[in-house]
């Protein structure tokens, strides 16, 4: 019986993992075929390139491989693309195969959300790649429940499309390959986040300022994919998180941003997180309230964070670059549970405000209390 993968996805661009991904599925099918959907049901990023680029840049990538195909069954489709409709229409071409659905292992605690998830459990086996920084604990979960598990045997780096489109504004292209980031140069694509970082100069932004920035981006983007949270709403809120380090009364005033005494009397070290919400919806017409309280608060903490709060005050304290004694406890009871991490970090930022002998910040020993409280219920 003729064995045939469906690997479905964004490929918004497609990176170096989905190419390492293929290679092997090609080695081990009868036939890979490429699915780039029209639009996703488990993705609301921004910046969507069109179908054809995206397939141009899948040509690309997967030139050489055998028994490897691109379709274009949903990108030719109108509305959301769900699986349990794609593998009807194979299963319609090619009634004798047998049908395997390649997914990473950041997939397998979502499986159940799927459409139809019991028509794919039926009419297909599942091809699992490991994805770094997301656990293979629950194959065995998945198979009790009756989905059929076949483990890839690989691992492949956190490569992501979020993470790529937030590379590119900080003129990283390690993911992907040199014809794919020509491609996009060529083609003016993901211009979002670019046209924020260009920006920086703009507000004074220091090359540290932007490295710890792009650290912390980075660390929110993991957050929001372990979370649940938009993805698009992170990199924008971290972005701009810090853009106002720097912003001086006299700038402020130029651009029309008038500070109320409540901001000008917080504590130096703080201030700037409340002034960065103000040129966020001033500068960048940002309007969305969950954006700018993360931005507002990412300093100072407050009780009852929106997840996407919680999530950038972790991601600015836990960022690759930052050192210090509680860190590492503070990254690992962030993947499991925020409001833990949440109470341990204010715990620690309090600690160290008072044995400097400086000014706690309005807010942060309220949010401590709320969290503490929290986690002992």
């Amino acid at each position: 019986m003729k064995r045939i993968i469906v690997f479905g996805g964004s490929f918004d661009p497609v990176q170096l993992g989905h190419v390492q991904s293929v290679r092997v599925m090609s080695e081990r099918f009868d036939k890979t075929v490429i699915v780039p959907c029209r639009i996703s049901p488990f993705k609301t990023e921004a910046d969507i390139a069109p179908p054809e680029d995206r397939i141009a840049m899948l040509r690309m990538s997967l030139a050489g491989l055998k028994n490897v195909e691109i379709s274009r069954y949903e990108t030719d489709s109108s509305g959301v693309s769900y699986t349990c409709r794609t593998l009807r229409h194979f299963k319609e071409l090619w009634p004798d195969a047998e049908f395997s659905i390649a997914i990473g292992s950041d997939m397998l605690d979502r499986l159940n959300d799927w459409r139809e998830a019991d028509y794919l459990k039926r009419n297909a086996r599942w091809f699992v790649t490991e994805r770094q920084g997301f656990s293979l604990a629950a194959l065995d979960e998945r198979r009790a429940e009756g989905y059929d598990l076949e483990f890839s045997g690989i691992t492949i780096r956190d490569y992501s499309s979020a993470k790529i489109k937030a590379d590119l504004a900080f003129g990283v292209t390690a993911d992907i390959s040199e014809d794919v980031a020509a491609y996009i140069a060529e083609k003016g694509l993901y211009g979002k986040y670019p046209s924020m970082t260009a920006r920086y100069s703009e507000f004074g932004m220091k090359q540290s300022r932007i490295d710890h920035t792009y650290r912390a981006v980075i660390a929110g983007i993991k957050l929001a994919k372990l979370h649940g949270e938009d993805t698009d709403k992170t990199i924008t809120a971290l972005i701009l998180h810090d853009i106002g380090k720097y912003a001086d009364e006299a700038l402020l005033l130029e651009k029309g941003i008038n500070v109320p005494d409540e901001i000008s009397a917080m504590p130096q070290a703080v201030r700037h997180a409340p002034v960065g919400a103000l040129i966020a919806e001033k500068c960048f017409g940002i309007t969305d309230r969950l954006i700018l309280d993360a931005i507002k608060y990412h300093t100072t903490g407050k009780p009852d964070m929106s997840l996407l709060g919680r999530i950038v005050y972790i991601a600015d304290m836990t960022e690759a670059g930052r050192d210090f004694p509680g860190v590492e406890t503070i990254r690992a009871l962030a993947c499991t549970d925020l409001d833990a991490a949440m109470a341990y970090a204010l715990g620690r930022s309090l600690e160290y405000v008072n044995g400097c002998g400086g000014v706690v910040a309005p807010g942060t020993a309220e949010a401590y209390e709320y969290y503490s409280n929290k986690t002992k219920r």
